[in-house]
């Protein structure tokens, strides 16, 4: 998309910060719930975040969330996997990844022009990887 916007005069798109700094696009200042114009930032998407309703599920829509500095078409990615993993060293290897990615990985998030989650969330999150089965191999 970003190559597609970038090579149109005149094109609009919508892809996530890190694309649109990567391709050098020029961005815009949306204005959200609470009537203030907001730039796309790490910040702004993590004001979001922080503002929107965790479901029991762990998803969360951080569109037009409640606060100040929320940017309000923030975007979540997903990882969806099965509580009963079908092969020990998958389920392993997925278990370690998740793992890393709540812990270390987290603390790239924002370089890599992704927020972080807050620690309630991660907190939930690594709740719910420990309930994660695998078999014995």
């Amino acid at each position: 998309m970003s190559q597609i916007v970038q090579g149109k005069e005149g094109a609009v798109g919508y892809v996530d910060l890190a694309d649109a700094t990567g391709s050098k696009l020029q961005t815009a200042e949306i204005e959200n719930k609470a009537g203030k114009f907001v730039a796309p930032t790490v910040e702004g998407a993590a004001a979001a975040v922080a503002g929107a309703k965790l479901s029991p599920d762990l998803s969360y829509d951080p569109i037009n969330a409640a606060g100040p500095n929320a940017y309000p078409i923030t975007s979540p990615t997903w990882i969806l996997a099965y509580a009963t993993q079908s092969s020990a060293d998958k389920g392993t290897a997925l278990k370690a990844f998740l793992s890393y990615i709540y812990t270390d990985g987290e603390g790239m998030a924002n370089a890599a022009g992704y927020a972080p989650l807050p620690a309630s969330v991660i907190a939930k999150a690594q709740a719910q990887l420990n309930k994660l089965q695998i078999p014995a191999s």
